[in-house]
């Protein structure tokens, strides 16, 4: 937090962990045995064909998702050790969030959301708002869960004029 002079949430969902979740989740993932089989998993679901059909679902308009910009997203993919990457975001999730009461966050917040978002309804965008001080919350018209690739020019004219505050 000391090194944290404002915030910007772009359509983003903060999950409230329990320790026991948390306790859970992160003893079966430092579990070799466990960590091979979920490995596994993700390199079975988790190809270039199925990461492509999953980020065209987070845009109000898929044809903007080109052969380009769809190797853009799983170029990371093509990386040795991709998967445990994937695997450590997946152990230590609830290490890195914002602090909960929310209203412990004592910066200057910008919720920015997409409109149309169907992956993260706009109400999350609304109750993150309400419970962060000092927070302000503006909708990106026409734009799904990726307003600055949708929309770069308002997402960054947006941006630009809350970090100029």
């Amino acid at each position: 937090p000391a090194k944290v002079e404002k915030l910007v949430i772009v359509d983003g969902y903060l999950i409230k962990s329990t320790n026991i979740a948390r306790t859970v989740t992160g003893r079966l993932l430092r579990f070799p045995p466990f960590q091979r089989w979920v490995r596994l998993a993700i390199r079975t679901f988790i190809t270039p064909r199925n990461a492509t059909r999953l980020l065209r679902s987070a845009f109000t308009n898929p044809a903007l998702v080109t052969p380009s910009v769809a190797e853009g997203y799983t170029a990371p993919l093509k990386t040795a050790g991709w998967d445990e990457s994937i695997l450590a975001a997946m152990r230590d999730w609830s290490g890195n969030s914002l602090p909960h009461p929310l209203s412990e966050v004592a910066v200057p917040t910008y919720i920015v959301w997409g409109e149309m978002d169907r992956w993260v309804n706009i109400k999350k965008g609304r109750e993150l708002e309400a419970a962060i001080p000092h927070s302000r919350m503006a909708i990106i018209s026409g734009a799904g869960h990726m307003p600055m690739e949708e929309k770069p020019e308002a997402f960054n004219n947006l941006l630009i004029s809350f970090l100029r505050q």
